[in-house]
Order: C-alpha cells, then sequence, then structure tokens
C-alpha cells in the first residue's frame, strides 16, 4: 500500500508543478488599464475664519488611465497612473472665491494639477468593495509632494468601478502663503482636503 501511494505521488508530481507554474505565470503577467471616464470629480475643500468652501474640477475630459498589475510579493492588485486636471477649471460656486482659488494655485503659470497615483494596493474581501491604501503624489503650483492614501475600490459591473477616497494636505506644502483678505480680517485655513471619486472602465492587458 505505501508503494502503491509513493507511486502515485510520483505520477501526479509533475501535473502538480505543472498548476503551480502557470498559477505563478498567471499573477506575474496579470495586467488591467482602467480608464477614467469625464464622469469623475475631484473636489478641493478648505476653510477661514469665517466659511468653509468647495471647488470641484468641473470640464474634466477624461482619457486618463490606472494600471493594475500583480505584485508577487503581497499576492495583491496594484494600481497605479497619473491623473491631470486644468488648474483654471476648479470652481467654488462663487466667482470672486473662484478667482482667489485660482490665484492661491498659481493656475496662471502652472496650468495643470496632477494627481499621481504611485501605488495603491487592493486589499482582499469577500464582497464588491475593497479598501485600498498606498502613495499619491500631488503637483500643486509647481511643486510635487508624496502622501499616504486610503480609498475605496467598489465593482459597478463586470467592466466598471469606482475608486474614491480623500487626503489631507497643507498649502505650506507646496510653498504657498494662506492667503488673507480685507487687511488680515479674513484669513485662510493652511489645512486643505481633496477629495476623489474617480468611475473607471477597464480593459484587460494580460499577458497570454
Amino acid at each position: 500500500m505505501k508503494r502503491m501511494n509513493i507511486l502515485m505521488l510520483l505520477l501526479l508530481f509533475p501535473f502538480y508543478a505543472l498548476l503551480a507554474t502557470n498559477g505563478s505565470q498567471l499573477g506575474a503577467g496579470y495586467g488591467k488599464e482602467w480608464v477614467v471616464t469625464e464622469k469623475s470629480q475631484l473636489t478641493i475643500s478648505g476653510s477661514s475664519n469665517v466659511n468653509e468652501f468647495q471647488c470641484m474640477s468641473l470640464s474634466y475630459a477624461g482619457g486618463n488611465s490606472l494600471y493594475e498589475t500583480w505584485d508577487v510579493i503581497s499576492k495583491r492588485p496594484v494600481m497605479s497612473g497619473l491623473i491631470t486636471l486644468k488648474a483654471s477649471a476648479f470652481d467654488c460656486q462663487n466667482k470672486i472665491m473662484t478667482q482667489d482659488m485660482q490665484k492661491t494655485i498659481k493656475a496662471d503659470k502652472y496650468p495643470n494639477v496632477k494627481v499621481h497615483f504611485l501605488s495603491l494596493e487592493r486589499m482582499p474581501s469577500s464582497g464588491h468593495q475593497q479598501k485600498a491604501k498606498g502613495v499619491v503624489e500631488i503637483c500643486l503650483a509647481g511643486v510635487s509632494r508624496q502622501y499616504e492614501i486610503s480609498a475605496t475600490f467598489q465593482e459597478l459591473g463586470k467592466s466598471k468601478a469606482m475608486l474614491a477616497g480623500s487626503l489631507e494636505f497643507n498649502l505650506t506644502d507646496f510653498n504657498i502663503e494662506p492667503p488673507t483678505k480685507m487687511m488680515g480680517a479674513i484669513k485662510v485655513k493652511d489645512c486643505f482636503t481633496i477629495d476623489f471619486n474617480l468611475e473607471l472602465k477597464s480593459y484587460d492587458t494580460t499577458l497570454q
């Protein structure tokens, strides 16, 4: 009986080894492109000693992509990619505040605000919504800074998903002094928040 068991193991070993090799290759070659659609939104929020305000990026045309690959060490999908928005397209729903915001972020000199997802790792989950964490680089007014970020990734169907999250930053991180108005009576606080809701459409780029 022992000889028979050993013989069966020897016969089946090449089969299991082949399965393991194929599984490794499938993971290493896995790839997916997530195209950011025009329905995506990014909002910069702040406050002063008298009120709060939100400035939303309008007229985003979409077309940027996030690329998802397989991390062989963590055995999890990791996303990265660059999103570029027009600095002049941020609207604060108030003409004067919009002008002040665009002046503050130096939209005339630096026309683009860039959000670069350097590494965003999706956590395992049994449902359609997953937590994600990683590092993002923000380029604002010609200065780049990196931040740790938490987000949620929610599947909306076979080829669509929503990536949502937020991060806090200080204007002074980007060498911008918080503006004041009315001879210092109104002071904008240094702390700002970026909220993003990105609608994604996927294309499989797995190596065959």
